[in-house]
């Protein structure tokens, strides 16, 4: 996160609730970690911050990524988000039904290593990666890394 939060979006549920939902999450990036939170005490929907590319080297392979995340007063679901599929899925729609996750419980917890593995799909054109959060809470990543997966060995 060396440059902020630039190419990190924010989307979900949350938006289409409309006013005064649209601000019921924030973001923020500061010394190489994100961070996803409510703003408001009863948030609507649920929240995504993401970061997406285009597919092209990842077709057909599996791809996994990881990062560590730290969680405080999480009321509902967080974690890490990983979604392959078309550039015109909507970004929470699409996370939901076509991605795989990494989801913590509700409550608080200190730094802790996450990663979801994810089979691309040969017609795949973007993969998004980051966190979520549904309700009320905060979590925060650091150390993200999106890699294929290594290929298994034959003996």
């Amino acid at each position: 996160f060396t440059d902020g939060l630039d190419r990190w979006e924010l989307a979900g549920s949350f938006l289409a609730a409309g006013r005064p939902h649209w601000q019921d999450y924030s973001r923020a990036a500061a010394d190489g970690t994100a961070v996803l939170a409510s703003a408001v005490p009863e948030p609507s929907g649920f929240a995504v911050l993401f970061q997406e590319i285009y597919a092209d080297d990842y077709r057909g392979r599996t791809v996994t990524f990881r990062g560590q995340l730290r969680t405080a007063g999480v009321a509902g679901q967080a974690g890490l988000h990983l979604a392959a599929g078309r550039p015109v899925d909507p970004p929470g729609a699409h996370l939901r039904d076509r991605g795989g996750s990494s989801l913590t419980g509700p409550g608080s917890s200190d730094w802790t290593w996450h990663e979801v593995t994810l089979p691309v799909p040969g017609d795949a054109g973007i993969i998004r990666f980051g966190i979520s959060l549904a309700g009320r809470g905060r979590i925060e990543l650091r150390n993200p890394e999106l890699s294929p997966a290594r290929p298994e060995t034959q003996e």
